[in-house]
């Protein structure tokens, strides 16, 4: 899903530079061939064109189960003709903090009504789309449609990065602290001397350099620097 909505962003992205920056600014901004007018009104610009009266239907939110299976009950048997009708194949479904399907009806429902009130009102600022105009309400539809485009990636990256983060605080939480890289190496070596006979117990790499009939010149080991100390311990 991520990497889907990577590459609708940054399509979405490069449409709305295109119009912005090759059209308007570039165009319309220095050669002006389709509007020779002057005019003071910025409002007709597709720069200002935005999604700030968008709902956006993607947001991190989780419900109590103690309220929620009642409500979802009663929703099961008044189904209404909406966007989006999944009614669940069982009343007694296990217990979850995700939205009801009427409450995803509702926010989905929203946005293609505040998305029609947005287009709708680009048609009494822009130019009709029949007239022969660079920048007419088609290109101010399309510029609004990827601008939500966009707005719809980012909080679908945030939402993501919210749960992953509050999912973290929650195990650090039942752990009782943040588990560091020494912590599973110890938990690791303390595992190994239980599972394995002494005889095959992981022994720590370190090797004197001999050579014939010489003195050893020296060792040859592997090891690691924890945070916790200055000393280095031997990798078994």
């Amino acid at each position: 899903a991520m990497e889907f909505f990577h590459s609708i962003f940054g399509w979405s992205n490069s449409v709305r530079n295109f119009f912005l920056q090759r059209v308007e600014r570039s165009i319309l901004g220095k050669h002006r061939p389709a509007n020779p007018t002057s005019s003071t009104n910025n409002s007709n610009n597709l720069s200002s064109v935005t999604d700030n009266q968008v709902f956006c239907p993607i947001v991190p939110l989780l419900e109590n189960n103690n309220h929620n299976n009642k409500r979802k009950r009663e929703e099961h048997d008044n189904i209404t003709q909406s966007l989006l009708v999944l009614p669940s194949t069982s009343q007694n479904d296990a217990p979850t903090p995700l939205l009801s399907v009427g409450d995803i009806d509702l926010f989905l429902n929203e946005q293609c009504r505040s998305l029609d009130a947005a287009l709708s009102g680009l048609g009494s600022v822009f130019p009709s789309s029949h007239l022969v105009k660079l920048v007419t309400s088609a290109e101010a539809s399309l510029a609004l449609l990827t601008k939500v485009t966009i707005t719809t990636f980012r909080n679908y990256q945030q939402c993501i990065g919210y749960v992953e983060e509050m999912l973290r605080k929650q195990v650090v939480q039942a752990i009782g602290k943040e588990v560091t890289p020494h912590d599973f190496s110890t938990f690791m070596t303390h595992h190994q001397q239980r599972i394995f006979a002494p005889e095959y117990t992981p022994q720590p790499f370190c090797f004197a350099i001999r050579r014939p009939n010489h003195y050893p010149d020296g060792l040859i080991t592997i090891e690691c620097t924890t945070n916790n100390n200055n000393n280095n311990n031997n990798n078994h």
